[in-house]
């Protein structure tokens, strides 16, 4: 068997911590009401290395997983697959990640999914904007396994931290 390993890092600059009651309540609805052994998540970043990487990391680790490039190519891919969970880089040209998550939640199937900024971007400022436009997180790259593993767990329910290696 070959295995293969991927050098990520970050710091999750809100969390619960950054959060309303009502939104603390609404991530714990949306993880309660989520099959994580079926729930699709979605990637999207400009840089397709950076997304294909946490893709196939999210695949290897048993979860279905797909990759958009752009904020027009995810409004797509969300009207086709609702995604439970979007991992959404700020910094895209044309449309970047905040407006992309205006869109993703003025449509139907945008209200139940999990928004997770996954970006360079982590001043205050960059967090302020986060939160205002309905993120449910902001982790900065770049993302350590860690942290994705308490992200996933948080919004896709305990089921989804047992598909993770134990940590030494």
């Amino acid at each position: 068997m070959r295995t293969q390993s991927f050098p990520l890092q970050c710091s999750l600059k809100f969390g619960i911590a950054g959060m309303t009651d009502t939104q603390v309540q609404e991530s714990h609805r949306r993880a309660d009401s989520v099959d994580s052994s079926t729930a699709a998540l979605l990637v999207v970043d400009d840089n397709q290395d950076a997304a294909q990487t946490l893709t196939r990391l999210l695949k290897v680790l048993g979860f279905r997983a797909s990759a958009a490039f752009s904020g027009e190519a995810a409004l797509e891919v969300i009207k086709e697959e609702a995604p439970a969970l979007v991992f959404l880089d700020l910094g895209m040209p044309t449309m970047d990640g905040v407006e992309t998550a205006r869109r993703i939640r003025q449509i139907p199937e945008g209200q139940k999914i999990s928004l997770v900024a996954l970006t360079g971007l982590g001043r205050e400022e960059d967090l302020a904007r986060t939160r205002a436009v309905g993120f449910d997180a902001h982790l900065v790259k770049p993302v350590n396994l860690t942290q994705l593993q308490e992200t996933l767990g948080r919004f896709l329910g305990a089921e989804a931290t047992s598909k993770f290696p134990p940590q030494s």
